[in-house]
C-alpha cells in the first residue's frame, strides 16, 4: 500500500492537475470534498493498512520509506 497524508495528496493533485483537468479551484475542491472524503471512508471502512504486507511512505516523493502495518 503506498500512504500519503491528506494534505500532501491534494497539494500533489492540484500541482498535477491544475490546467490540464480545470482551473485550481475546481481541482482543490474536488480533492477536498469528494476525493479525501472517499478515500478516509474507504480507510475506515476497509482498513487497507491492516491488509498491506508492506506500507510505502510516500511523503518524500525523492525519498519514500517503508514500514510494517501498525
Amino acid at each position: 500500500m503506498v500512504d500519503v497524508d491528506p494534505e500532501t495528496s491534494i497539494a500533489r493533485s492540484v500541482a498535477r492537475d491544475t490546467g490540464v483537468l480545470g482551473p485550481r479551484d475546481l481541482i482543490l475542491r474536488k480533492c477536498s470534498e469528494r476525493y479525501e472524503p472517499a478515500w478516509l471512508l474507504y480507510e475506515e471502512r476497509e482498513n487497507p493498512n491492516g491488509k498491506a504486507d508492506i506500507i510505502v511512505d510516500n511523503r518524500s516523493i525523492v525519498c519514500p520509506s517503508l514500514r510494517t502495518p501498525d
